[in-house]
Formats: structure tokens, C-alpha cells, sequence
């Protein structure tokens, strides 16, 4: 009767293991209220111009893509930016209070997580041991500090929550038939995409457990393709809506956008699955970025690509039986595979290869398979069977023990993520084989550079020269990376290394003969060399290019004075004109060679049109 009390026990004070779950979730990322601002946190605060208007900014933010950065209007989550408006309309930008939102946020994500699980597969005895264990582990799982300590990461809570939401209300729905909760369960449907659209990785879960609770699988099918439907709507209005741009990609980003055969999809695919695993199953080294060359997504080994296939294999098969089983085993392999699934390659290849952050609904599913095989293996013990109440403090301990191994790694990390400088410095030792990683570290070393006081040369030039060690890794491991050559290039300038400097930007002109300003620089440096001729076809093609260079054009218009060349000064104008009418520095270019011969009236002309066209008013510096 003892050993019943106790158990039942247990289960009657869930509403303390609720307060405890929310309090723990929320103490172990409380540190972070000591972390600013850190990288991509811009697209949500100081960096979103929207965002700084305020509530007055939330209808312009409702109507605009998510990233307004030039070639990168793309996807459209509305709803995490918005929430940062009206944070900032009541309180300014203030990360200390930002952080905390966020771990509130968690803490209350692993609340209701806890209370689908009790849904999903009820309150017995033994099922809220097994829901508890989970929502637990969840919690402590260091693989979340990346979402909970990242302030632009919030998407991830508010898209994991309202879809978490949205199916505890269709299952009420489902029980009630009251229309309300149908009504209450859409509306978190469509705000778990205006969050962000890995919510929908949670229809498949929702189509499972339908057809746990109902035995028809008609009920099942009609549910996903509800999802795929909802799905395509949206992004038919975001086509129709929004301007939109097609995302270019780059090499060094995810080598899968250009070897597009089904082997490389599915070994890269093989590949993505065991690096996620080897996260949830041993997080110590966590990284803000992974990409290429980190993860060898074409041509890996076979020591990975075998190991992978065969234990997701294994996984996948086990998923299969206990859905037609209607085992809780088949549920948690349901939301494993479907939340990392859409990062596995496979559907379309995934900017970094591989992020901390798109395991995150995925890791749930992780967590249940591990506590429900953790009770039911203990089930098999004798003893622990024949005595719940050993079960359960058995259970706890096992937890227990995980939880106290994973909460000074959250901890710890949660400082990595203080600011930029403190991330780079904690995680660049480990990621020697990242092009990208490197490119960014080079960019983080330059900023720091341009920080030292002006008078310290020595103390700048050192400070330069270890970003050009960094840019130097990223070519070293991709040969072709045009921004690290260009930034190397760039780098040397400051240190007045000219020679250096050119050879980096003729670096880049290799690999691609219109990046950024090369051209420009390279013209330059054949100048000094008294190569003119060279000097003004690199001018010319920077020019072409990069048509609003003003400086550019000043420097081509001083040589075509110095030599004497008119008429090619004219030819060069008058095709810049009709190149693209409506950009307003050639007419200036123009106006400078009518000037030269004396015919002032079609040089003013020219000079109100480029004016006319300009957004702003241009200095008339080319004569």
C-alpha cells in the first residue's frame, strides 16, 4: 500500500514538476541576461530598421521579407521580429531583458512539451515517467544553447511551441468536437509559420498520433495533406505578396547545390543524420557554424557514411513498427525523423550543412526515445518491476546524473555566447576545416582592428595580420573563396602592404572577374606601375560592374585626361548611358568629357538629369 502511495504520489504532484521543469529550464539559461547582442541577432534588433520603429515599424514588418539584405529577400517570419518591436517600443533595446524573455520563453516551451507528451501517450504510471524523463532531458540538453542564448534564434521557440500548441488543440478538438479548439489550433497553425516554417514538421506527429487515438489511417493521410496544403498556401502568398528573391549560393556554403546527384544527396544526407546524432548523444564541442569543409558532405568516409546508414536504418525500420504498432517508441522516432528530417539534404540541400539550431524539434523526439527506453529497460529488471516505487527514484537518479553532467556544459556555454568575441574566440580552435567559420573569424579579427587606437600602428598591424592569417585558412581550405582572397586583399591595404595587396586581389579576379572592387584596386596598383593601359581596361569593367562607383569613375575620367583619350572617354560614356538609363553617376561621367570641351549647357543637362535620378545628391566631383 506504501509502495502504491508513493507512486501515486509521484504522479498526483505533477503541478510541482510543471513549477519545478519551468524553473529549472529558466535558471540554467538565467546567465545569459550578462551575454549582449551577439552574431545575426541584427535581423531582430539594432540592425532592423523596421524593428526600431516600434509598434509603428509592426505593419511594414507584416509586409516585407524576413532579411532585407540585398539578394537575400527570400523568407518571410514576420512574427519573432515583431515581438521585438513592441519589446523595444516598451523597454528600448535592452539585451539583458531580451535574454530573459528568451528563457522564459524556454521555460515555458518545456512545460507544455511535457504536457503533449501526457497527451500523446497518457498519465500513467509508468507514461509520466516516461513524459517527465523526456520534457527533462529536453531542457538540460546543451544543444539548445544556440537557440536559448541567441536572441534571433527565438523563431525557433515561438515555431516549436506554436506548433506544439496547435496539435494539443486539434487533439482537444478531436475529444470535444467543440469548434473552438479547431479554430484556436489553425490560428497557431498559421502563427507557428508566420514564426518560422519548421513548425510544419510537426504535422506528420500530429497525423501519427491521430491515428494512435483513432486506428484509421484515412484520418492520418487527410491530416498531412491538410499540412501540405497549408504549407503551399503560404507559400503561394508569400510569392504574391512579397518581393522575393531567389537565395544564389555559394560553394563553401554547402557543396550540395552543385553536385546535385542522388548519391551525393543521400550520402550527404547519411552524413548530416550522424553528425546530428553524435550532437544529441555527446554535446561537448558545440559550434555557432559548421559548413565546408567541417562536415564532408561530398565524398565523406565510409568509416561515417556506414555507421549512419546502418543505425538510421535501424532507427527508421523500428519508427515504422511502432507506428503500425501504435507503440509510444514509434511516436518519439515519428518526431525525431520529421524534425531533422528537412535538414537532411535530401529535399533541398542546407545553407552550413549542419546547425544546433535545426535539431531542435528533432531533439524532443531524441529525448523521448532515450526515457522511454531508459523505463522500459529498467521494467525488465525484477526488482525495479516489482517495486514502482524503486522505478521511479532509479528512473530520477539515471536522470538525475544526465541532468548533472549537461548543466555546467549549458552553463559554460552560455558564456561562449556573451558576444561575438567571446563565441569566436571559443569555437574557432575547433573549426580549423570550416572556410566559412575562418571567413567570419577574419571578420570579427578586422573589426576588433579597426578598434585599436589609432596611435598604436604596431598593436592595429598585429591585429590586421592575424584576420589575414584567418582569411589565409579559408582560401587554404577552398582556393576558389572570392570574399576571403578580396578581404586578404583588403587587409594588406591597411597594413600598406601594396604588393600584397594586389597579388590578393588578382587572387580574386581569378576566381571571379567582377567581384566586388577588385577591379578597382587592381587599377590602381597598375598605376603605380605605369601599366595604363591595363590600368584603364580594369577601371573600364569596374565601371561596367559596380555602375554607382563614383570613385571609379573619378579615377578613369583622370586618366582619360591624362592621355589624351576623348574620344574613348565619350564611346565608354555614351554605352554606360545605354547600358541602364536610370542610374545617375555615367550622366556624371558624361557631363565631365562635355565640360572638358568647353560645352557647358549639355554638361549642366546632363549633370540635373544624373541629379534627377540620384536618391540623394551626388558631389559633382568629376571635373
Amino acid at each position: 500500500m506504501l509502495r502504491f502511495a508513493y507512486t501515486q504520489n509521484f504522479i498526483a504532484t505533477r503541478w510541482l514538476h510543471k513549477y519545478l521543469l519551468f524553473v529549472f529550464a529558466f535558471g540554467i539559461y538565467a546567465n545569459t541576461a550578462l551575454n549582449d547582442y551577439n552574431i545575426d541577432d541584427d535581423l531582430v534588433s539594432k540592425g532592423n530598421l523596421m524593428v526600431q520603429k516600434g509598434i509603428n515599424g509592426i505593419g511594414e514588418i507584416f509586409s516585407s521579407p524576413y532579411d532585407l539584405t540585398e539578394n537575400r529577400k527570400t523568407e518571410y517570419r514576420p512574427f519573432t521580429p515583431a515581438v521585438f518591436a513592441l519589446e523595444y517600443e516598451l523597454f528600448g533595446f535592452n539585451p539583458a531583458l531580451s535574454h530573459l524573455i528568451n528563457a522564459v520563453l524556454y521555460g515555458i516551451l518545456c512545460i507544455v512539451l511535457l504536457h503533449f507528451f501526457l497527451i500523446a501517450i497518457g498519465a500513467g504510471q509508468h507514461h509520466y515517467l516516461i513524459a517527465f524523463s523526456a520534457a527533462l532531458l529536453f531542457a538540460v540538453h546543451p544543444l539548445h544553447t544556440e537557440v536559448v542564448a541567441s536572441l534571433k534564434n527565438r523563431e525557433n521557440i515561438f515555431s516549436f511551441l506554436w506548433a506544439l500548441l496547435a496539435v494539443i488543440y486539434l487533439m482537444k478538438y478531436l475529444k470535444t468536437k467543440k469548434n473552438i479548439w479547431l479554430f484556436a489550433g489553425l490560428l497557431l497553425i498559421i502563427l507557428g509559420l508566420l514564426s518560422k516554417k519548421d513548425s510544419m514538421a510537426m504535422f506528420p506527429v500530429a497525423a501519427v498520433l491521430l491515428y494512435y487515438k483513432t486506428n484509421k489511417l484515412k484520418p492520418m493521410f487527410f491530416l498531412i495533406a491538410a499540412g501540405l496544403l497549408i504549407y503551399s498556401l503560404f507559400g503561394l502568398f508569400k510569392q504574391a505578396t512579397l518581393s522575393l528573391n531567389p537565395l544564389t549560393y555559394q560553394y563553401f556554403e554547402n557543396p550540395l547545390f552543385f553536385n546535385t546527384s542522388f548519391f551525393d544527396k543521400l550520402s550527404g544526407a547519411a552524413v548530416t543524420a550522424w553528425w546530428y546524432l553524435k550532437l544529441l548523444i555527446y554535446p561537448k564541442t558545440l559550434l555557432f557554424y559548421y559548413g565546408y569543409n567541417m562536415v564532408p558532405v561530398v565524398n565523406p568516409p565510409i568509416s561515417v557514411l556506414l555507421p549512419s546508414i546502418c543505425i538510421h536504418l535501424a532507427m527508421g525500420f523500428s519508427t515504422l513498427w511502432g507506428v503500425y504498432k501504435k507503440h509510444i517508441l514509434g511516436l518519439g522516432g515519428v518526431i525525431y525523423f520529421t524534425g531533422i528530417g528537412v535538414f537532411l539534404q535530401l529535399i533541398e540541400p542546407v545553407t552550413g550543412i549542419v546547425a544546433e539550431r535545426h535539431a531542435f524539434i528533432g531533439s524532443a523526439g531524441f529525448c523521448f526515445i532515450i526515457a522511454a527506453f531508459l523505463v522500459v529497460l529498467l521494467q525488465l529488471i525484477k526488482p525495479l518491476a516489482q517495486h514502482p516505487e524503486r522505478l521511479v527514484i532509479f528512473s530520477m537518479v539515471v536522470v538525475g546524473a544526465v541532468t548533472a553532467i549537461y548543466t555546467p556544459l549549458v552553463l559554460e556555454r552560455n558564456k561562449d555566447w556573451k558576444n561575438p568575441n567571446t563565441l569566436f574566440d571559443a569555437d574557432m580552435p575547433h573549426l580549423r576545416n570550416s572556410a566559412m567559420a575562418n571567413w567570419m573569424y577574419g571578420n570579427n579579427l578586422m573589426a576588433r582592428a579597426n578598434e585599436v587606437n589609432i596611435s598604436d600602428t604596431l598593436g592595429h598591424n598585429e591585429a590586421v595580420l592575424r584576420a589575414a592569417l584567418a582569411y589565409g585558412r579559408a582560401t587554404e581550405i577552398y582556393p576558389k573563396y572570392a570574399y576571403a582572397w578580396y578581404n586578404l586583399g583588403m587587409a594588406f591595404q591597411q597594413v600598406d602592404s601594396g604588393f600584397l595587396a594586389f597579388r590578393f586581389f588578382q587572387k580574386v579576379l581569378e576566381v571571379d572577374s567582377v567581384f566586388r572592387s577588385a577591379n578597382f584596386f587592381v587599377g590602381n596598383y597598375l598605376l603605380l606601375a605605369q601599366d595604363t593601359s591595363a590600368a584603364i581596361r580594369h577601371f573600364e569593367l569596374e565601371c561596367s560592374v559596380n555602375i554607382n562607383h563614383q570613385e571609379a569613375f573619378l579615377q578613369l575620367v583622370e586618366v582619360y585626361k591624362s592621355k589624351g583619350m576623348a574620344q574613348r572617354s565619350f564611346d565608354f560614356g555614351r554605352w554606360l548611358l545605354t547600358k541602364d538609363p536610370q542610374i545617375p553617376a555615367p550622366y556624371f561621367f558624361v557631363a565631365s568629357m562635355y565640360q572638358l570641351k568647353d560645352e557647358f549647357q549639355i554638361a549642366r543637362a546632363l549633370q540635373a538629369k544624373g541629379q534627377a535620378l540620384a536618391t540623394k545628391p551626388i558631389q559633382e566631383f568629376y571635373y
